[in-house]
């Protein structure tokens, strides 16, 4: 139960997924490549750039090496990224963030494919 009285229910989230990233080059090409999908937000500050969406962001890693114009795996992104928010699962094709626990449980089945953005 919530604090006003009513239901939460499992899988039913408001919560925010993301990335920070260093605003660089690769950084704000990434920002601008996620930012093509419906839901994903952009917030600048002088050094970093949030990338957010409600509960849940693939990134696919062929398309984000097709934008920088060279490989990109996923441990080379980890040290691309400040920080994450929201649960992370890393493959080798693509990683997600979820704000829904049970994926972290069941990982990314299906999701081998082109998926880039929110809820993809």
């Amino acid at each position: 139960m919530s604090g006003d009285g009513g239901d939460v229910r499992w899988g039913e989230s408001s919560a925010y997924v993301g990335l920070v990233m260093q605003r660089t080059e690769e950084g704000e090409a990434l920002a601008a490549l996620l930012s093509q999908n419906d839901g994903v937000e952009l917030i600048y500050n002088d050094s970093f750039v949030e990338i957010r969406c409600k509960d849940r962001l693939v990134v696919n890693f062929e398309a984000i090496s097709d934008e920088l114009g060279f490989e990109v795996d996923g441990y080379w992104l980890q040290g691309q990224i400040a920080t994450h928010i929201g649960g992370l699962v890393l493959r080798d094709t693509s990683f997600l963030l979820t704000s829904d626990p049970r994926e972290l449980v069941t990982g990314m089945d299906g999701l081998e494919g082109g998926a880039v953005g929110a809820g993809a």
